[in-house]
């Protein structure tokens, strides 16, 4: 055991790196950059040795910010916009200037939820209630996903 952590503690000298770090560190890192890039629970549990259940308990806290971040980008991205992204990505918005609210909201409620709907970990929108201004409609739901529910709004210029 002692040659393993002198062989630990000189590759982190190597490396330049001063401050403490575990295995285990190393083992967390990199089971946290799989679940950001969106890998699958299932295979990052079978890498890391745990069961679905346990891997959710101890990484879905860095899921819940990714998750906030992703669903704001979405709800602020013009789709079609920008050629980086798939043309399933965000939501079409512009060609709503210069109509009706009564037009608007309803299809607003769907554009949002067919944008949401395109990440594999929200499961629903729901509870939305809409406020209108004179050139604008406001929107304001609760986003369902895999990791629990959050707050969401979007306003669009009518």
């Amino acid at each position: 055991m002692k040659s393993i952590s002198r062989a630990w503690h000189s590759a982190l000298k190597k490396a330049g790196i001063t401050r403490r770090i575990r295995p285990y560190d190393l083992r967390h890192a990199f089971a946290s950059n799989l679940l950001a890039e969106h890998a699958d629970y299932k295979s990052v549990a079978e890498l890391m040795w745990h069961d679905v259940a346990m891997l959710l308990r101890t990484y879905q806290h860095i899921d819940r910010q990714q998750k906030r971040q992703a669903v704001e980008k979405i709800l602020q991205t013009e789709r079609y916009r920008f050629v980086i992204y798939d043309w399933n990505y965000g939501m079409e918005l512009d060609d709503l200037i210069g109509k009706n609210a009564s037009f608007v909201i309803p299809e607003l409620k769907r554009r949002i939820e067919d944008a949401l709907l395109a990440d594999d970990r929200v499961t629903a929108g729901t509870g939305f209630h809409f406020s209108q201004e004179r050139d604008s409609v406001a929107a304001d739901f609760l986003v369902h996903t895999i990791f629990g529910e959050l707050r969401a709004e979007r306003t669009v210029d009518i």
